[in-house]
């Protein structure tokens, strides 16, 4: 599902997909692996076209070159996946960003975390599982994790909510 699940155009909000044709026997249902993300997709589109502004996310790299850009890579398609404008920069004010995620080494991320989340009033994730430092980040006020393991359709489907993206009316 490439450009559905992993390495989306960004630049698309609206998926191209066209519904599939009705199936004509009740025994075996259509099955789309692609439709969870659409949906998700065409709602964050919604969101735009009634707000005039879809949702940022600030992917804020920092720290060790490798860990950083492996991360923020990472990070650009597993959110760009859900239709949300990505940029990336290695400050965060001045970006008016909906959602921050921290793109750095995990021995990092602490001094970051409490750097960034006492200067911001957005939610800030860590990109990563660094499982020894969980409850020190979340304690500085990192809100949540992406990484390899995450499941990309309840990750994104909490953020929309989280972010003020809403079901369809």
């Amino acid at each position: 599902m490439v450009g559905v699940n992993n390495y989306p155009n960004v630049n698309e909000k609206t998926p191209e997909a066209e519904a599939p044709p009705a199936f004509a026997h009740d025994a075996f249902p259509m099955l789309r692996l692609a439709e969870p993300f659409e949906k998700i997709r065409e709602r964050t589109a919604r969101h735009a076209a009634l707000t005039g502004r879809c949702p940022k996310v600030l992917l804020l790299k920092r720290g060790d070159l490798k860990m950083r850009m492996a991360r923020a890579n990472f990070c650009f398609n597993f959110l760009g996946c859900g239709g949300f404008d990505v940029v990336e920069s290695e400050e965060y004010t001045g970006l008016d960003a909906d959602l921050i995620v921290l793109c750095s080494s995990d021995t990092e991320y602490a001094a970051l975390a409490q750097e960034v989340c006492a200067h911001v009033s957005v939610p800030v994730l860590v990109a990563g599982n660094p499982k020894d430092q969980i409850e020190a980040l979340k304690a500085a006020g990192i809100q949540g994790f992406i990484h390899i393991q995450s499941d990309a359709i309840q990750t994104l489907s909490e953020w929309q909510t989280r972010l003020g993206v809403k079901e369809s009316q």
